[in-house]
């Protein structure tokens, strides 16, 4: 009996579940073809029928062409009150002309106020005539003076066609024409240096910690960038990183350069990355590059490709001394070849050669040159002789008489420029440590270089200094001399010891001096490796003269003032006295210690210009007071 039960139950409940699920599927169906019927009606809405479409175009066109049809719609109105008055009778037809003046009226007047002088005129016509022909039409019938109506008030339209020429603009046209516009491109992905910079370089505990770089751009020998460092750094700091950096761009050593960005504040540097370097091949000297305009010619390629000049006189401000310092092997005598074939080749410069070691280290231009000197001895007579040829040119330059270039007479100049009538002076001093150190009589020499350092740019004299190392001490102890030379021209090549920038220029490097390699990758010397420490702080390499020789034996010949040439040659410059007019040794002597009494040094070119005697005197009457002592 239990069990019959049970069987009912369970029939019971399969009914039930029978008839749910039959009712869920009717649901879902229902539910299905609803969302059909909106689907439908969907489409039905987005599809206008055909005659709605027309009624939508012409409404849009009525709008958008409205002011064109304005005098088409008033002579329709007008010709409608024209038929009305000349349909009524009497005192009807007269109320329908008041009526349509009247309205006319009360348009005119609300539009008066918004219009111009010539607006307002036009209208007034337009009315009187609107008007007039209905007052026409009332009494001759409306269909008499149709062809009137329409004849004259095109030809009354005209003007107002003119004006509103121009069609409204197409709202809908041009919003169809937005919404089909391409969707923006997508930013561009962030360049890859970048990226690996922010993530090796600018993230906390890295190297430069919030920096970033900018103005990313190609260059033949790879890439620049700009380097931002946070506020209160400076820019020498990524100098110390460039191995860093280096290796975080997969390059070797040396191919990541730092300097400062010209004006710029101190946080910013100028980063220049390397995949290929110009240095590492000899940069050709091509032939005389002198810009006389200029004072310039080009010495050195620096890593990215440019080339730098060195300054020989500055236009209008006299001649420009030089500095070049660098350990043997590093491409010293390569660079006075340099400067003397632009030397030699000019037609308003002399080259004047002092050589220290013995005529050793340029001997391809020694011989060849119209003054040079050897020994101590010779560059001491040597110097003598240029100082008293430079203060042979400032007695002159004092009383020149010339015209300035607003037409005004003057008399003296305080600078010349080198010119093929009065040439420039170019003494170079090699191996100039060994002559400034000189023992015995390197304070001499130090005096007279100092002497030329400091006056003779004025009068067209320069010096160029070679040493292998830019020191005060390595100078004799002269920083005159070291400060002078270094103000004009710098080539700062390899050390054989650590030196600071401020030795060899007047602006930090980028990497001590004695750091930089002796050779290539390719086992190629690296003379000539340099920085010009008077123009851009970056790694450069000096011009390479293939044959010197040939420059020194086909030197332009540049013909010497006579006045220059007299001192240089040891003539006197004054007529010879006449007999008995000859001072005699004992009084030159005398004069002579007058002066060294009186603190002037003992040197003939000072005693001459303390005395007013010649230099040969004043070498005589020294020689007399030596010999006596």
């Amino acid at each position: 009996m239990t069990t019959t039960k049970t069987r009912k139950t369970a029939k019971a409940k399969t009914a039930q579940d029978a008839k749910a699920a039959a009712a869920k599927a009717k649901a879902k169906a229902s539910k299905a073809a609803d969302a059909a019927a909106a689907e439908d009606e969907d489409e039905a809405e987005e599809t206008p029928a055909p005659l709605d479409q027309a009624h939508r175009e012409a409404r849009r066109l009525v709008v958008r062409y409205r002011r064109q049809l304005a005098p088409l719609a008033a002579m329709g109105a007008t010709q409608a009150a024209g038929a009305a008055a000349a349909a009524a009778d009497g005192a009807a037809a007269v109320g329908v002309l008041a009526a349509t003046g009247a309205a006319t009226g009360v348009a005119y007047a609300i539009g008066r106020r918004r219009l111009g002088r010539w607006s307002r005129a036009y209208a007034a016509v337009a009315c009187t005539a609107s008007m007039s022909w209905q007052a026409a039409a009332a009494v001759a019938g409306a269909d008499h003076l149709q062809a009137l109506l329409w004849l004259g008030g095109g030809v009354l339209a005209l003007p107002w066609w003119i004006r509103h020429s121009e069609r409204t603009p197409d709202v809908t046209a041009e919003q169809s024409v937005q919404d089909a516009a391409p969707a923006p491109e997508a930013p561009a992905a962030p360049d890859w240096r970048t990226v690996r910079w922010g993530k090796y370089l600018a993230a906390q505990g890295r190297a430069l910690p919030g920096s970033k770089i900018s103005e990313i751009a190609e260059i033949p020998y790879g890439w620049t960038a700009t380097v931002d460092l946070p506020r209160g750094e400076h820019w020498e700091k990524v100098t110390g990183c460039l191995a860093t950096i280096a290796s975080v761009f997969d390059l070797g050593d040396g191919r990541v350069l730092a300097e400062p960005v010209h004006g710029a504040p101190v946080y910013r540097a100028r980063l220049t990355v390397l995949t290929t370097s110009p240095l590492e091949k000899v940069t050709k000297w091509t032939g005389p590059g002198l810009d006389a305009a200029e004072g310039t010619f080009p010495a050195v390629v620096t890593a990215d490709g440019e080339r730098l000049p060195w300054r020989l006189w500055w236009p209008g401000a006299g001649m420009c001394h030089g500095l070049i310092a660098g350990t043997t092997g590093s491409g010293k005598s390569a660079a006075l070849d340099l400067v003397l074939s632009e030397i030699a080749m000019s037609d308003r410069l002399i080259p004047v050669i002092i050589d220290g070691s013995g005529g050793m280290s340029l001997p391809d231009w020694i011989p060849h040159v119209p003054y040079q000197a050897t020994t101590i001895e010779e560059a001491i007579e040597l110097l003598e002789r240029l100082v008293a040829a430079m203060d042979a040119r400032f007695d002159k330059l004092r009383k020149v008489r010339w015209t300035d270039k607003h037409g005004r007479a003057r008399v003296g100049r305080n600078s010349i420029d080198p010119t093929p009538d009065m040439p420039g002076i170019a003494i170079i001093i090699d191996e100039a440590h060994r002559l400034l150190m000189d023992s015995d009589h390197g304070k001499r020499i130090r005096r007279l270089v100092e002497i030329i350092t400091q006056m003779g740019r004025k009068v067209a004299f320069s010096v160029i200094l070679a040493t292998q190392q830019a020191s005060v001490s390595q100078l004799g102890g002269s920083s005159v001399i070291r400060d002078m030379c270094k103000g004009g021209n710098v080539i700062a090549l390899r050390t054989g010891e650590r030196v600071s920038g401020g030795m060899v220029g007047n602006v930090a490097l980028p990497e001590p001096l004695h750091t930089l390699p002796l050779e290539w990758p390719d086992g190629s010397p690296t003379q000539g490796l340099c920085y010009v420490t008077t123009a851009r702080a970056i790694r450069s390499r000096t011009l390479w003269v293939e044959d010197p020789y040939a420059c020194a034996t086909g030197q332009t010949q540049v013909r010497l003032d006579a006045l220059t040439r007299a001192h240089l040659d040891g003539a006197e410059t004054q007529a010879e006295p006449a007999a008995g007019d000859e001072p005699s040794t004992g009084e030159l002597a005398a004069r002579a210690r007058v002066a060294l009494e009186d603190g002037t040094p003992a040197d003939p070119a000072e005693i001459a210009r303390a005395t007013g005697m010649t230099w040969r005197q004043a070498k005589t009457a020294l020689a007399e007071l030596h010999a006596n002592a």
